[in-house]
């Protein structure tokens, strides 16, 4: 889904959303990624010349489930399995991935409730997409400090996303994100990522200041969209750290996909020039680097 056009400094990027997998990796160790492609290749041996069978899904949903509840499954790769269910996005696979989220909840993993919130706030009736909004607010009062922040994420989407237009003013939803970018985790670049394009529309030097403040913090921990609107946001004033930024966030959409011939080698690139402006955005660059250095180990 497209919202909003960034500005006038970056007229090619739009605002995108986030998938099931984009919200849960954060929230993850890195082996999640690794238990998702191998759930994917699963689900994609079943398929054939038509979808998973609705009888596969619903026995991959009860083995995973009692797995878990028999603590012979890891919660990550549980959370993986539904995760891939999610993917295939037809009506019983939807189905399929809310039951098992639901069954990996009710055993204690609240991962599993702000996963299961994400699923049904992407395609919902009108009732339910409110119900969901409450029961995700109510939840998120319970939930520590990273997987709140994940949450409150979820929260202001959904007021940017909801389907009833008009009723609530944008500024709730960047009330969310405001209070998730305190968070110093992961899951907290996505509300980063929003306030970053919120600031940049605005215009101005102080306006632009602080998108690129909060495009940086989230691309520092890992946000590829992040990274793709930083070499946006500076590609008329730093080509150099434009281009940077832009080959870091492919990487990272490539690794994060799972593509088999796996992620291309980081390297560093030889920037000409010197100053501050180039020094600080070269330790910038070198700490995207490490962090995904650290998610292909």
């Amino acid at each position: 889904m497209q919202l909003a056009v960034l500005s006038a400094h970056v007229p090619a990027l739009t605002e995108r959303d986030y998938t099931i997998a984009q919200r849960a990796a954060p929230l993850c160790s890195p082996a999640f990624l690794a238990h998702l492609v191998v759930w994917r290749e699963a689900l994609s041996s079943q398929t054939g010349a038509g979808p998973v069978p609705e009888s596969y899904l619903a026995a991959m949903r009860q083995v995973v489930a009692a797995e878990a509840a028999a603590g012979a499954l890891d919660p990550e790769d549980a959370l993986a399995a539904a995760t891939a269910i999610a993917e295939i996005d037809t009506t019983s696979a939807r189905q399929a991935a809310k039951w098992l989220l639901q069954d990996l909840y009710a055993l204690g993993n609240p991962l599993a409730g702000v996963i299961g919130a994400a699923l049904a706030l992407q395609r919902s009736s009108r009732a339910t997409f409110a119900q969901a909004r409450m029961d995700l607010l109510a939840l998120s009062h319970s939930l520590d400090t990273k997987t709140r922040a994940a949450a409150l994420c979820l929260l202001g989407d959904s007021y940017l996303r909801d389907i009833n237009p008009g009723r609530m003013p944008e500024s709730v939803a960047y009330r969310f994100f405001l209070a998730a970018a305190r968070a110093n985790s992961a899951p907290a670049a996505q509300a980063h990522y929003r306030l970053g394009l919120w600031y940049a529309r605005q215009g101005g030097s102080e306006q632009h200041k602080s998108a690129n403040f909060h495009l940086e913090k989230g691309a520092e921990h890992g946000c590829t969209l992040c990274m793709a609107a930083l070499a946006e946001l500076q590609g008329s004033s730093d080509g150099e750290f434009a281009l940077d930024m832009r080959e870091l966030s492919e990487i990272g959409d490539e690794f994060t996909v799972a593509r088999a011939n796996g992620p291309r080698r980081l390297r560093r690139r030889e920037r000409r020039g010197s100053g501050h402006a180039h020094s600080r955005s070269e330790t910038f660059l070198d700490s995207v680097r490490g962090l995904l250095r650290g998610a292909f180990a």
